[in-house]
This record gives C-alpha cells, sequence and structure tokens, in this order.
C-alpha cells in the first residue's frame, strides 16, 4: 500500500521523531559502593535482540539506533534477574549508569541517574515524567512550571502563559507536532491550545533553536510530542479520570492506539478529553464567575516505510471560560478602590455557570509531515500545517444592551510549510539545511482592537554540528527572515492600507566540553530579533479578557537581542546538578506599561497601558538540584531569578518573575510484586518582587508568600502497564496570597487549597 491515508490525527506522534537511525546511546556503568568502572557488564536491547558488554573501563556504546522507545536490561553476570530501564532516544544520549550487583541470586538494582544530553547540545530540559502524571488534567502551563527557569504569566486562575527567563508572548515559541502554534497567542491572557492529556514529552529548548525554529523565539522554544507507538501492539489505549476540589472540577481522557493487523507501517491514534470546572474559591471566598469548560479531540495516522516516512495529524481545542467579574468595574472610583481593597466588591457562590464577561476559543490544527530517507546519512523533510483561531470575547453590556452579545470575534488563519534536509558529511559533522514560509490572515468583527491583515514570513537557516572529541563537541547555525504586514484599517470613515516589512540576520554558537562522566561545562552565544507584534503596533482599545485597555505605537522598530550564556551539569551516585546562567541586551526592547490614568469607556473602567521601546538587559540564573539520601529516599531543589533593566531610566523593567525557590522531598517504595509506592512533599518559596518600580504600576507588588504541596502516587503492576491512582494537594495549608505575574491581583487573591484525585488506566 503506496498511498498514505489521509485521517484526522493527535499531536506528535511517531514521525515527529522520525530522523535517520544514526542515534547512539552510551555511557560508563559505576559500581554504586566504590564508583569503580564495571568491566563485562552486560547491557541487552529488547527490541534488537542484542547484547553488549563494556570494556575494561566500564565503557559501552549502541549506535546506529533508530528514533524510539527502547527496553535497556543492565546486569553483571547471566543467571541475575534483571532490571529494566526505558529509554526514549530522539538524539544521541550518553549516560552514567550505577550498578549495585550481588554474586548470589538476589535481584539487582540499576540507577540511572546521569544527566543526558544531545550531541546537538541545545538547552533541552525534559518535563519529568512524576511531574506529568501529577499535572495531568491541569493545565499544560502547569506541567512546563515544573521545569527549573519556566514560570506563567496569569490573568486570573484559568489563563496561563509560559514565561522563560523572564521572557513570555512572542518571545517564546511553542512547537506542536513540528508546526508553530499560531493562536492569538499576542495577547497576555490568550493561553496556548494545549491539550496537557495528549503529551508525554514536553521539552523546554532554552536559547539557542531560534535559527532552527524562527528568530523571534529569543526566551526559548517549547517543543511538545506523543511517544511513538510501539511496533509490537495492535490495539491499545489509556483512561483517565479525575475530580479537584476547589471547583469540584471533572476530568476525563480517553485515548486509543494501534496497528492494521495487514500492514504494521500503519499506526493510527484517537484521542478525546473533557474538563468542567465550577466557580474557585479563594481561601475566604468564591472568586465570581470563574468556571469554564473544555473539549479536546484528536486522531492521527503514521506510515513508516523503509525510506518514507508520513504523518497527518488533526487537532481541536475549544474552551469557554468566565472573566472574573470583579475585574470589571463601571466606574474609575470603584476601580481605584478595587486597587486597594482586601477583598473584591463582587462575590460569587458555586455554580458551572459560565456567565459574560466571558471566552469562548476554538482551535483547529491540521499537519502532514513527510520525511524520505535516501540512506543513513541524508535525508529531506517536507512539512506542512494549516491552523484556524476563532476567538470571541461575550459582555453581558453592550452599550445600552442588556442581553449578552459579541463584543469582539477575531478569525486567525495560518498556514506554514518548511522543506529542509539532514545530512552527515563526516562521522563527526552533521547539520540541518532548510527554508520556512508562514502565511497568515486575520479579520475581526464587532468593537475594533486589532486591524485586519495579512501577514506573509519566510526564513532559511543552515546548522551544523561538530563533534570534535569524546570531550569537545561544537554547534553553529545562521537564519535569515523576512515578515511583511499588509494592514487594512479603518480610518475618518474609509479604509487606509499600512505596510510593514522587516528583515534581518540571526546566529547561534554553543560549545560543549565534557571533563568527564560526572561533569561537563557549556558556553553559548547569539543574536535575535523580532518584529513588532500586531497588537504592539495597532491596539487601541479593551483588552477584555486582560481587563485593560491597550495602546498601541505603529512606529516601534524590530527588537533586536544579543545573548552569551554557561552552564555546568554535575552527576555523580548521589549528586545531580545544573546550574545555567545567561545575559541577554536588547535594542528597541517592546514592553506594555502603565500610563499612570484609567480610562473610561461605556463598557466600564479598565486600567491604561501603553506600548514602549527601550535599551534593555536581562541577566539570571536556574538552579536544579537533586541528591538520593538513600534508595528510597531523595531530595531535590529548584531555583530561579532573573533581574531585567531599563538603561533609559536607570531602574528595573516591570512584569518581570520574582525570585522563588522549589524544595521538595520524594519517598519511593518498591514493592515484591512491582508495585510502587511514591510520596512528595514540597514547597514554593516566592519572595516580593522589590526590584518593580512602583511608579510605573497601578499597584504595588504583593508581598512573597511560601505554598506546601503534598502528592501521593500508587502503581498497580499488571499485565497492560501501571494503573496509576494518584492524590495532589496544591495550597495545602489554603494560604492567602497574591502572585505579581498575575493580571487580576489588582482585584483577588489566588485560588486556595485544591486537591486533585485521579486514577489512570492502561488497556
Amino acid at each position: 500500500m503506496k498511498k498514505l491515508l489521509l485521517a484526522f490525527a493527535f499531536l506528535n506522534s511517531w514521525f515527529s521523531y522520525a530522523q535517520l537511525c544514526n542515534i547512539s546511546y552510551s555511557g560508563i556503568i559505576l559500581d554504586e559502593h566504590d564508583y569503580t568502572p564495571v568491566l563485562s557488564a552486560k547491557v541487552t536491547v529488547k527490541e534488537l535482540n542484542k547484547t553488549y558488554s563494556t570494556d575494561s573501563g566500564g565503557y559501552f556504546m549502541i549506535d546506529s539506533l533508530c528514533p524510539g522507545v527502547y527496553n535497556f536490561l543492565f546486569y553483571h553476570h547471566f543467571g541475575c534477574e534483571p532490571v529494566k530501564a526505558v529509554k526514549v532516544l530522539l538524539a544521541p544520549v550518553k549516560d552514567t549508569v550505577f550498578l549495585e550487583y550481588h554474586y548470589d541470586d538476589e535481584l539487582e538494582k540499576v540507577i540511572i541517574m546521569g544527566k543526558s544530553y544531545s550531541v546537538d547540545f541545545l538547552q533541552k530540559v525534559k518535563s519529568a515524567s512524576l511531574d506529568m502524571q501529577l499535572e495531568r488534567g491541569k493545565t499544560w502551563v502547569d506541567l512546563l512550571k515544573t521545569i527549573p527557569g519556566v514560570t506563567s504569566l496569569s490573568t486570573g486562575a484559568t489563563i496561563q502563559k509560559p514565561v522563560i527567563h523572564g521572557m513570555y508572548g512572542n518571545r517564546v515559541l511553542t512547537l506542536v507536532d513540528q508546526a508553530r502554534l499560531e493562536g492569538q497567542q499576542w495577547g497576555n491572557e490568550h493561553a496556548p491550545e494545549v491539550n496537557p492529556y495528549a503529551y508525554e514529552s514536553t521539552t523546554v529548548i532554552k536559547g539557542a533553536a531560534a535559527v532552527e525554529y524562527g528568530s523571534d523565539a529569543v526566551g526559548g522554544v517549547i517543543s511538545t510530542k506523543m511517544l511513538p507507538i510501539p511496533s509490537d501492539k495492535r490495539f491499545g489505549g489509556l483512561a483517565d479520570l479525575g475530580y479537584a476540589t476547589n471547583g469540584n472540577q471533572l476530568l476525563g481522557n480517553l485515548k486509543l492506539h494501534g496497528r492494521f493487523p495487514k500492514s504494521k507501517s500503519f499506526s493510527w491514534l484517537l484521542q478525546g478529553a473533557y474538563k468542567k470546572s465550577g466557580t474557585l474559591k479563594a481561601p475566604s471566598y468564591y472568586l465570581a464567575n470563574t468556571a469554564m469548560d473544555e473539549v479536546n479531540s484528536s486522531a492521527m495516522l503514521n506510515y513508516e516505510g523503509k525510506r518514507w516516512n508520513s504523518h497527518v495529524a488533526y487537532t481541536f481545542f475549544q474552551t469557554n471560560l468566565g472573566i472574573l467579574a470583579a475585574a470589571h468595574i463601571s466606574n474609575v472610583s470603584d476601580l481605584l478602590k478595587a486597587f486597594y481593597a482586601e477583598e473584591p466588591a463582587v462575590k460569587g457562590d458555586f455554580t458551572y455557570r459560565i456567565q459574560a464577561p466571558r471566552l469562548h476559543t476554538t482551535h483547529h490544527l491540521a499537519v502532514w509531515n513527510n520525511m524520505y530517507k535516501f540512506n543513513t546519512k541524508h535525508a529531506v523533510e517536507l512539512n506542512y500545517s494549516f491552523q484556524s483561531n476563532d476567538r470571541k470575547e461575550m459582555d453581558s453590556h453592550n452599550g445600552f444592551q442588556t442581553k449578552e452579545s459579541v463584543l469582539m470575534s477575531l478569525q486567525l488563519n495560518t498556514q506554514s510549510m518548511t522543506a529542509a534536509y539532514i545530512h552527515q558529511w563526516h562521522p563527526k559533522v552533521k547539520g540541518k539545511i532548510g527554508v520556512n514560509y508562514w502565511h497568515q490572515t486575520n479579520y475581526y468583527e464587532g468593537r475594533y482592537f486589532v486591524p485586519n491583515y495579512y501577514k506573509n514570513a519566510a526564513g532559511g537557516f543552515w546548522i551544523e554540528s561538530w563533534n570534535i572529541t569524546e570531550k569537545h563537541r561544537v554547534e553553529a547555525g545562521i537564519r535569515y527572515d523576512w515578515m511583511n504586514y499588509d494592514t487594512y484599517l479603518i480610518e475618518n470613515g474609509s479604509v487606509s492600507n499600512y505596510l510593514h516589512n522587516y528583515g534581518h540576520l540571526s546566529g547561534t554558537f554553543q560549545y560543549l566540553y565534557t571533563i568527564n562522566h560526572h561533569l561537563d561545562l557549556r558556553v553559548s552565544g547569539g543574536n535575535s530579533w523580532r518584529a513588532p507584534s500586531i497588537n504592539e503596533l495597532y491596539s487601541n482599545g479593551i483588552h477584555h479578557g486582560a481587563a485593560l485597555y491597550e495602546i498601541g505605537d505603529r512606529n516601534l522598530k524590530e527588537e533586536r537581542a544579543w545573548n552569551i550564556g554557561g552552564g555546568i551539569n554535575y552527576s555523580s551516585v548521589r549528586w545531580s546538578a545544573q546550574l545555567d546562567v545567561y545575559h541577554y541586551w536588547f535594542s528597541n526592547y517592546i514592553y506594555l506599561q502603565s500610563t499612570g490614568t484609567p480610562i473610561l469607556t461605556i463598557y466600564g473602567a479598565y486600567p491604561a497601558f501603553a506600548y514602549q521601546q527601550v535599551q534593555a538587559t536581562y541577566s539570571g540564573m536556574d538552579l536544579n538540584v537533586n541528591y538520593k539520601f538513600t534508595g528510597w529516599l531523595s531530595a531535590s531543589l529548584k531555583g530561579s531569578l532573573v533581574r531585567a533593566y531599563n538603561q533609559k531610566t536607570k531602574q528595573h523593567l516591570v512584569n518581570i518573575p520574582a525570585d522563588r525557590l522549589r524544595p521538595s522531598l520524594l519517598f519511593t517504595k518498591e514493592f515484591i510484586n512491582e508495585d510502587q509506592l511514591k510520596i512528595r512533599i514540597g514547597s514554593t518559596l516566592v519572595r516580593k518582587q522589590t526590584k518593580a518600580p512602583v511608579e510605573y504600576d497601578y499597584v504595588a507588588p504583593p508581598k512573597g508568600y511560601v505554598l506546601m504541596d503534598l502528592a501521593v502516587l500508587y502503581y498497580l503492576n499488571y499485565d497492560k502497564g501501571d494503573i496509576v491512582f494518584s492524590v495532589n494537594a496544591e495550597n495545602l495549608l489554603n494560604t492567602k496570597y497574591r502572585d505579581y505575574m498575575n493580571r487580576f491581583r489588582y482585584y483577588a487573591d489566588e485560588m486556595g487549597r485544591c486537591v486533585y484525585l485521579k486514577i489512570q488506566v492502561p488497556f
């Protein structure tokens, strides 16, 4: 069967990982007791039915692997019952494996600790499986926040945008199934349309990925993917059910996947999820009009041939959510009172009803990704995607009307194409050359916020990676981008047409020095740029979902950024640590700043903000430390801080995350029947943002806070996989607090205690 059947599909399947079969898995096996190399230890790969041995130095190397999921068995000698270790290999990986073995019939214990890294050594940080299990059913950004250096910009309790290195919005790029996610992401209350139930692999690529994915990924790239469907599985699936106490939230997800009996080259997946929440509650009152519901569905069809891989996918995302009633105030005097009130004037009772003001968003994404492999060293990619994003803002009072009406409707359609040539010209040198093209149209109806426009963009990139020696690796890339806005604006009763053209070079360089199997150093540098977004140029009106009045500036110039960074990774039998530092210089940095005076409209009174452009710098660090006390108890510490400085006013910038630490303890108990119990207790410590200039905001930054959380997971082993029961309590002490990065901190406290009860059943 030569033709690919077209079908509905879900995000990021096997094709997302389709690469040449030149991946290596290597490392060293050490004795856990004295750290000496274990010679002649065995490494068995079940999928290959092959066994490898370590040399006199304890080293092993397995090369020519295709991307996929592999089951590795580590043991010292035959006759010992091995312990399984599952690895998802998408790029070359090096591990340090600590093996505690005995020469009797006792079960060997294998502990894989070390920090894996890609030969391309982009700064990739993956979300841990434990965190993914706990965050399933919450927002996708909640999952990202478990990664050091990632925080969020919130609008109320239900809308979040990821923040990397203090940057968000158009400075952070989201990839879904290899396609740039194109929603109304320019708005701070426009959360990414990503279903957290659908993905089992989420990677944050900090800094250096801009060359391949776009010049505007100044802060980083977030890539979300699904794991490949096992080649030996004809039919399987997964069911999730959950309940959350705050808002009486109901959560459900069903995923089916398999392969066709007569043609194992074809695999398929169907998925659907539903979430419904009532009014959320702060520690001492209900947050009026915060109910929401969300529906997601997806399907995919893959073909995996000897040379040609093809992937067709479609996803649907729809959310309907209320906007905090306390944020919409009829007059300026009441607005000023709300800024300084301990509690909002408008409080609610529990209900599942979603009232105006509310947001209704629908997002469709279709992708067709193809790869043709000439041989093991050369291949071409050709990808296409189409997205349609429909957003409606409703209000209960449109002028003198009393019924709910659509204040604003935005329809954004995007088509994109990518062609790339993947090559390995030398055993130590490989790279990728490609071009991208995007075409986008935006139409609005109702109240004006941004104009109708066409957007065309094109870019070309070239990346090379050179593995000089076992200890030294370098990577460099260059990219050129061109972008054009063709806008149509009604002025004085007639249509005016404005054109904006932008184009620049960007590039990156990274160097990795592996000192030994415990320690490696990384240095990176580069430059990037981004064009002003359409709202930064033309917004002039109420941003209803964010409850503010925005004023754009059509004379804004391109934003340019130069960066340097470094990192150190350390791993041993008990310790693993990662420290990253970075510094950015910005020319024409664009940000939203308070005008200091609220604006009164026929729809109510709103704080006013205008887009400014200055010279700025960003500096910061991310820390992740783990320590294993025993086989059943470990501790971790994550932390981040960032400083952003306005060179013009000699003051710090506003809307920058405060310093934070995240310590936690993890207890793990494994039973003879292979059941497993995990208990994690953690705390989040956030300082008051003392660096933000008070004169450039309507309300001073809130106090710092400390939150406690507790999670219990039980993995019940059975033949189809683990049935997972989880109980997760957030804000365990029901602490009253407000977060500086929440737009609605002007009006209300954050959500109080919430306990999640979930079960996951594979079949």
